[in-house]
């Protein structure tokens, strides 16, 4: 997640809040609803990898995967996997493909509706890394631009090519599969020659973003939106436009369209309420235009993000940090219109069977298509940041209703 940017950075402000929004100086607990909610059945563990995808039809799951290798820069790369729900039948989708022979890391794949093609990013290889390589994995972005291929890896199409600097997370398609959604880096655009009066060149990454960047710690980042059609089994994209953050909120990141494709579900963070600074998301549903329609978590200095809507559009599904972006996260479930919250894990509560002292992110999460189970990724790491995911998949079972 592009969130885990700066998970090294310790901010040093007390949280009150826990995760449903209530104050409190203890750990997060569930609401007390009135409304029968989904609870966890069982919990168990299918493999390793991150940002796991459900494929339209149940058969498989899509996900980014780790894999060290000796020669590959900082001992790994990143390539996009599939298996069956169980974690087993693993198969690469993008290692040794000619086809992407000018990029590096690949990842966060995203099916289309149809089930015909995937949509992913893909880190190029024309730009050199700054620093570790952090902030060039698959979540965080930086010089990625979004491809899509078929889903058995066959055929690859890069749809974006963007200048050095900037950056791609979470590419999405709408659910009538006539829309493409991802999130788009541009502080090379807005800061060409760096922020007003302060001389400085564009586009901070780590300390110098905190420095000159202060509301945009994370980047500056947008949602960009495409019409997308495929003419002779080939992706077309037309009328592209961007949604800047409404004033006075950054962008974390957009999930994409809401069940009706009327409007969008996002991480937005309110400047006013977190001191000025854009580390703490809520999540909010806009229309297409952007609008803010409904703000459904409210956790001033609590993180929440990567809402995922249910099949049926019942529930929302997202997760909350301790405090800090990456730092104790664990997964949780709401209504649409953000009541009945209520906990799904419990990496982050000591003395639970789950808890997880060294717990960090959820790495996104995907439903089954009969609503009846999750599969997520969590990250299990003594030290913050690296360009290292070291990510576990689970499997929930749910009890609905």
């Amino acid at each position: 997640m592009k969130s885990m940017i700066f998970i090294f950075i310790l901010i040093a402000v007390l949280s009150f809040f826990n995760c449903t929004g209530t104050l409190s100086a203890t750990s997060s607990s569930p609401d007390k609803t009135q409304v029968k909610m989904p609870r966890v059945k069982s919990l168990e563990k299918i493999g390793e990898g991150s940002f796991p995808k459900w494929s339209p039809d149940g058969t498989l799951v899509a996900f980014t995967g780790q894999v060290t290798e000796r020669n590959a820069l900082q001992g790994i790369r990143y390539e996009i996997f599939t298996m069956k729900p169980d974690g087993t039948d693993i198969k690469c989708l993008t290692c040794d493909k000619t086809a992407l022979s000018n990029t590096r890391w690949r990842g966060q794949p995203f099916w289309h509706p149809g089930g015909e093609y995937i949509v992913f990013t893909a880190e190029s290889s024309k730009y050199p890394r700054k620093g570790n390589g952090t902030t060039a994995r698959p979540g965080l972005g930086r010089n990625h631009n979004v491809w899509i291929m078929t889903s058995d890896g066959e055929q690859f199409w890069q749809i974006t090519d963007y200048p050095d600097n900037w950056g791609v997370i979470r590419p999405s398609f709408s659910h009538d599969g006539k829309m493409l959604f991802w999130n788009e880096e541009f502080s090379m655009e807005k800061y060409p020659e760096g922020k007003e009066n302060d001389g400085r060149p564009g586009s901070y990454w780590g300390w110098g973003s905190f420095k000159y960047r202060v509301g945009e710690e994370l980047g500056a980042w947008r949602a960009k939106i495409a019409k997308i059609s495929f003419k002779n089994n080939e992706p077309v994209i037309s009328d592209i436009r961007h949604i800047d953050p409404p004033d006075g909120f950054t962008l974390i990141e957009g999930a994409g369209f809401i069940p009706s494709d009327k409007g969008f579900i996002y991480s937005y963070t309110d400047l006013k309420e977190n001191k000025g600074r854009g580390l703490w998301g809520d999540i909010y549903i806009s229309d297409l235009e952007g609008v803010l329609i409904k703000r459904l978590t409210d956790t001033p200095f609590v993180h929440d993000e990567n809402p995922e809507f249910s099949p049926n559009g019942k529930y929302i599904m997202w997760n909350c940090s301790n405090g800090d972006p990456g730092e104790g996260e664990d997964l949780w479930l709401m209504e649409p219109d953000g009541k009945n919250k209520v906990r799904l894990t419990y990496f982050s509560k000591p003395g639970h069977e789950n808890f997880d002292p060294d717990g960090r992110q959820i790495t996104e999460s995907t439903w089954s298509p009969d609503g009846k189970k999750i599969i997520f990724g969590h990250v299990s790491q003594s030290r913050r940041g690296g360009a290292r995911i070291p990510s576990t998949l689970y499997l929930i079972t749910l009890d609905t209703p």
